[in-house]
């Protein structure tokens, strides 16, 4: 595959945007310990702030799909940097969690619109049919956010403690959002010629009541739902770690090994999304998730690096999954429309996931159960998802 140089700097553009996402949402477990201890607070009391910030992106990602292709991305993208520094500066100073709350629900209507959607928005623009591996290789950068913060956060929260931290990872947001921008531009100045047309005929503008009258919006609405539900074990995986005996300093290296493979995983994904069908990569990718979650348990440290290998791949489908099916389903034309609809079920999901992994600790003092759980549950969005991928494409 041969891309040109805007491609290239698309990519590169998008990877760093991914970053963006990756420092807010794959960070919460470096410093869950610390935090909870100085408030004094249980852990789903602090994950409910990830619960706002993913639930109020949900809330906004139908309307941010509706005006991606109306809206300067470049713009978009260094205001969303800016937002971001102010945001995390804000919370730097909190004495207790409603700050977090307050701050969270609201740069929570922005985080995921001028990060992972945005991105999915501009892959699609660009790349057409064929961004799949784009996807897979932008994707990786919330491995690799959590293969470098992994490595830096844990020592620096020691050393520093978490109110630092959080400063630092506005900064970076903005340095990250700046050079996006740089070298993404606008991609609305021209309209591309995969957004207008598929296998050279016009595709036709779904209404939103034309796609809640269809029953596979529904199923992709609970697919991504639980599929996130799953998903955030990602955010567990360092406490889980300490729970089974691991210290601290090195759960935070086995989070940094499966990142490593999490980087993998995503640009496998992607080729295999353009190399297989779709229902076939994705199902793949369930039962690797599941077999990971249940080495991971056995606590042993050998067996929990293998088990990353497998989580890192697994855990790829749930960044990936719904974008392609969207495009794959409903066509470019719709893609961002549609994108933002189908948000509604993944922030559910991401809102109320970590949450419910934080109860099963809080309730039980263990995440033990969590695991055959959410097991079952990730082998059902395989079933939704090959479901969804097997009905007849909707009528345009």
């Amino acid at each position: 595959m041969k891309w040109t140089k805007k491609e290239l700097a698309t990519v590169a553009g998008g990877l760093l945007l991914v970053f963006c996402f990756g420092i807010a949402n794959n960070t919460l477990g470096f410093y869950m310990l610390q935090i909870t201890e100085e408030f004094g607070i249980i852990r789903t009391a602090f994950t409910l702030y990830y619960t706002m910030l993913a639930g109020m992106g949900m809330v906004s990602a139908p309307f941010f799909g509706k005006i991606y292709n109306r809206i300067d991305t470049r713009k978009l993208m260094i205001g969303g940097g800016v937002a971001a520094l102010i945001a995390y500066c804000c919370i730097s100073f909190a004495n207790g969690m409603a700050v977090f709350y307050i701050v969270g629900g609201l740069f929570g209507l922005l985080q995921s619109a001028i990060s992972m959607s945005l991105t999915a928005y501009i892959l699609v623009r660009v790349f057409g049919e064929r961004s799949g591996t784009p996807m897979g290789i932008c994707m990786a950068g919330t491995g690799v956010v959590g293969l470098v913060f992994g490595l830096v956060i844990p020592p620096l929260v020691e050393s520093f403690g978490w109110r630092f931290c959080y400063r630092l990872q506005g900064v970076v947001w903005l340095v990250l959002a700046i050079i996006a921008g740089m070298l993404i531009g606008n991609v609305n100045e021209g309209r591309m010629e995969e957004n207008r047309q598929e296998s050279g005929k016009p595709q036709a503008q779904l209404t939103t009541a034309q796609v809640f009258r269809l029953p596979v919006f529904w199923i992709l609405i609970i697919a991504g739902m639980l599929m996130n539900f799953s998903a955030l074990f990602s955010q567990h995986m360092v406490p889980y770690a300490v729970e089974l005996g691991i210290d601290p300093i090195t759960a935070g290296r086995i989070f940094s090994f499966y990142s490593i493979w999490g980087i993998i995983g995503k640009i496998l994904l992607g080729w295999l999304f353009n190399r297989l069908q779709i229902k076939h990569a994705t199902m793949l990718a369930n039962i690797s998730l599941v077999l990971g979650l249940l080495l991971f348990s056995r606590g042993q440290y050998p067996v929990m690096l293998v088990a990353c290998a497998f989580i890192g791949f697994g855990l790829a489908e749930s960044l990936m999954a719904i974008p392609i099916i969207n495009r794959a389903v409903f066509g470019a034309e719709n893609f961002a429309f549609i994108n933002g609809l189908t948000a509604i079920g993944t922030g559910i999901g991401a809102a109320f996931g970590s949450n419910i992994w934080a109860a099963f600790y809080d309730v039980t003092g263990s995440y033990a159960l969590a695991i055959p759980a959410f097991s079952a549950i990730y082998l059902l969005v395989g079933v939704l998802y090959w479901i969804v991928l097997s009905m007849p494409r909707p009528k345009m």
